[in-house]
């Protein structure tokens, strides 16, 4: 008798695993059918039209355990942003009807292209939407993504990124890799490099809590936020190489050397770039400079360097560069005090025979000019000479003057 139950509790619950996988497999055929696929899609473009977007979807698939959606060739135009996805997996993890909050476990895209025409600009229709979405982890691989007609006009293209993000706590964390990054700030040559850096996500914006940037002619290492609104800040210490930043601001083979620095960049404020450098060693326009100390200032019309102490040959030497405005005639400035300087040195240093003269030099220079058309500027240097102990020694006062047609006038 005991045995007869047992067998009666064994078939029911065969039958009922029996029961379940053919409704299972039922339910996945249906789910599969051509129009109820179809439907599907017709469901989203509708949804999305909610956002006032445009979505095509090439191919629509199920899964049950856990519950989830696959769609391949996604085309979407939404508000100046226009992405086609390869792949793009979606899992479901849990749905609250009285929050009207739907959680996603995984989202998963790759082969991503997105392109932005100025800042995204989504318009809701009938009192934005019903239903809050969250995202416990996202993975994204193969993307490429490019941008125009930013804030500060910033446009930028960027290739084999990817990134992820799980959320926690309500806070998501996440990292990203750019193989390529491309970064064109105004008028001004691009930037160009490789980005990683690990960051949190927050209804405030983007904080990034290290970032790594090793470009063609620099590198940084640092931290920033991308604000919700926009705005860029970050700071962080890197080095530049300056053969490479004067064909960036283009003064034309003015700057040579290397130089460490500590920044700040904020696209928020005129000052887009604010920095204190350093370097054992530089070349600024032809003329060497050891144990330099500085600072620079790229606003969003001008470039100022400062050089607040450096050594050349033998004396003390301070002053200011300017080029007044990316663009138009590109003009330059230059302010220059120098103390205690050989004066033989300095002869050299122009391809001047010396001669055997000597003295210390003190002086003030100042200089100015547009283009590449340095010898049709304009400039004075006045020049006070002390006698050193070599024998040849020379002193006294000496004015110098650059005219607009190249020529150099003395007055001793």
């Amino acid at each position: 008798m005991r045995y007869r139950h047992l067998r009666r509790t064994v078939i029911a619950v065969l039958a009922a695993v029996a029961f379940v996988l053919l409704f299972g497999l039922l339910l996945r055929w249906i789910l599969e059918a051509e129009p109820t696929r179809r439907l599907a899609i017709n469901r989203i473009e509708r949804l999305a039209a909610g956002f006032d977007a445009e979505i095509e979807i090439g191919d629509l698939h199920w899964g049950l355990l856990p519950p989830a959606v696959r769609l391949r060739d996604v085309n979407l135009q939404v508000a100046g942003i226009t992405a086609e996805v390869e792949s793009l997996q979606i899992d479901l993890a849990r749905v609250w009807l009285t929050r009207r909050t739907v959680e996603l476990g995984t989202v998963a895209a790759r082969g991503v292209r997105l392109s932005m025409d100025g800042p995204p600009r989504l318009r809701l229709r009938g009192g934005g939407p019903r239903v809050k979405l969250r995202v416990r982890h996202l993975e994204l691989e193969q993307v490429e993504l490019s941008g125009a007609h930013l804030p500060g006009k910033i446009s930028f293209d960027l290739d084999g990124v990817r990134a992820g993000w799980t959320t926690a706590d309500g806070e998501a964390r996440g990292f990203a890799a750019i193989a390529r990054a491309q970064v064109r700030p105004g008028k001004m040559q691009p930037f160009e490099g490789a980005v990683r850096a690990r960051f949190a996500l927050t209804a405030g914006g983007l904080d990034v809590k290290t970032l790594s940037v090793d470009g063609t002619g620099f590198d940084f290492r640092g931290r920033g936020r991308i604000a919700a609104g926009g705005g860029l800040f970050a700071e962080g210490d890197g080095r530049v190489d300056l053969r490479w930043l004067d064909r960036e601001v283009k003064t034309h083979g003015l700057l040579e050397g290397g130089i460490r620095f500590s920044a700040v960049i904020d696209t928020s404020a005129d000052e887009l770039l604010r920095a204190q450098v350093r370097s054992p060693h530089l070349s600024a326009a032809g003329f060497p400079l050891d144990d330099v100390e500085g600072s620079l200032v790229v606003s969003r019309k001008q470039l100022r360097g400062t050089l607040s102490r450096s050594t050349f040959h033998g004396g003390l030497l301070s002053g200011t560069y300017t080029l007044g405005e990316f663009g138009g005639v590109f003009p330059h400035e230059v302010r220059v005090e120098a103390t205690g300087m050989s004066l033989a040195g300095l002869l050299d240093n122009l391809n001047v025979e010396p001669a055997g003269l000597a003295a210390e030099v003190d002086t003030d220079v100042h200089l100015a000019w547009n283009g590449k058309g340095i010898r049709h500027g304009s400039g004075h240097a006045s020049v006070l000479m002390r006698p050193s102990s070599y024998a040849l020694t020379v002193s006294g006062p000496l004015e110098v003057d650059l005219t607009g047609e190249g020529l150099l006038r003395f007055n001793a």
